[in-house]
């Protein structure tokens, strides 16, 4: 059987939806599952130059790569519609059984208007919070929400807010919660020295200039403590300047991009880690993925009171949650665990057990029989 996956991005552009989408793909090979990714065609990763190519094999996994945001930003519609048919010449050699639409990113309009794949069945997963006073009828979101066969979401708030837009999906959608590998770690005691971490892309509504902000508020009272960033992207030089600006040169610093089974023996380095996300324009935060690896190191988290975050921490319990956009509340909930390490470990051993409803198995399943009933559901079913 054979799934086309339809993202924004893809290796070698990684974060939590791209680095959980080549698991399952990993996963489901096994099942009978032949897989391609239809993505943009980025920038090559710096310090390189240029583009990714336009075809790749990655992990046994054919990647098509098409310069589609550059063609939405260019308004030009010759442009478009050359782009347009040239996917469609490559979608109809692979003849996908369905199509599996990661996020509702921009590139995906090109899979909605794709003539190669109108009559394929298509299963959407939505990973952020659709905000519906700015989601209109009209909008890409919407339109990939009516012509889906079958919507699953991240958590019960993304599937909430998906409905509010579309209600019709309703009978036809379900929540499939993320998971990932429980790593085989030693239940390692948090460190002498406290460490605060954050992990995720470094763009805007992550928050992570927040956290700085609150750290800064706070770096008096914990002399010892630190605070590492691990992640890459567009903010990066701004949150290096920020550290600079705030006093903060070698007490807080960005660690850089590394992969995630290099992510976990930093978390069990930490204290704790903080997921500062902010509210977008048109979405919220789905699930927080780097929450869950923490949990399963065994240490507890400090997040926004924001979309899926509020299903994935437990307030009091696993963690704390703050409101969203709030350097003197954030930094109120470090302070409060910085200053009682023993009750950051009891949050921490909470977080490990709360970690396992959490299946990677069960989420594994659940797609495999989702494909399985999508495409033989077929077209408008």
């Amino acid at each position: 059987m054979r799934v086309l996956h339809w993202t924004d991005n893809y290796w070698p552009v990684w974060g939590g939806l791209e680095i959980l989408t080549g698991r399952v793909i990993g996963a489901l090979r096994p099942r009978g599952w032949e897989a391609t990714v239809v993505a943009d065609q980025a920038p090559l990763p710096p310090p390189s130059t240029g583009r990714l190519p336009p075809r790749e094999v990655h992990d046994g996994v054919t990647i098509l790569r098409f310069p589609s945001i550059d063609a939405l930003r260019s308004r030009d519609p010759a442009r478009l519609i050359a782009l347009q048919r040239g996917l469609d010449r490559a979608l109809a050699d692979f003849d996908p059984h369905l199509v599996h639409i990661q996020g509702a990113g921009p590139t995906s309009l090109f899979c909605l208007r794709s003539a190669s794949l109108r009559r394929c069945p298509r299963l959407l997963t939505l990973h952020h919070c659709l905000d519906s006073a700015s989601v209109g009828s009209d909008s890409l979101q919407a339109k990939l929400l009516a012509a889906a066969t079958w919507v699953t979401a991240v958590s019960g708030q993304v599937l909430e807010s998906a409905v509010a837009v579309v209600p019709d999906i309703a009978t036809r959608s379900s929540v499939v919660y993320n998971a990932l590998e429980t790593p085989a770690m030693d239940d390692a005691p948090p460190p002498a020295d406290p460490r605060i971490i954050c992990v995720g892309r470094l763009v805007r509504y992550k928050g992570y200039h927040v956290a700085i902000d609150a750290f800064a508020r706070i770096s008096a009272r914990h002399p010892r403590a630190r605070l590492l960033i691990v992640g890459d992207g567009d903010e990066r030089a701004a949150l290096e300047q920020r550290i600079r600006d705030a006093g903060l040169g070698g007490r807080a610093s960005l660690h850089g991009w590394s992969p995630m089974e290099q992510v976990w023996p930093l978390i069990a380095a930490s204290t704790f880690l903080v997921q500062p996300a902010l509210p977008h324009d048109r979405w919220r935060e789905g699930f927080g993925l780097s929450v869950l690896q923490a949990a399963q190191a065994g240490r507890p988290a400090v997040a926004s009171r924001l979309g899926g975050l509020i299903e994935v921490v437990q307030d009091g319990v696993t963690g704390l949650l703050v409101p969203p956009d709030d350097a003197t509340a954030l930094a109120g909930a470090m302070d409060r665990l910085l200053s009682d390490p023993d009750r950051a470990a009891r949050m921490g051993q909470a977080a490990r057990l709360a970690a396992g409803r959490f299946s990677w198995s069960g989420m594994v399943d659940q797609y495999d029989t989702l494909y399985r009933r999508v495409a033989n559901a077929g077209p408008g079913a």
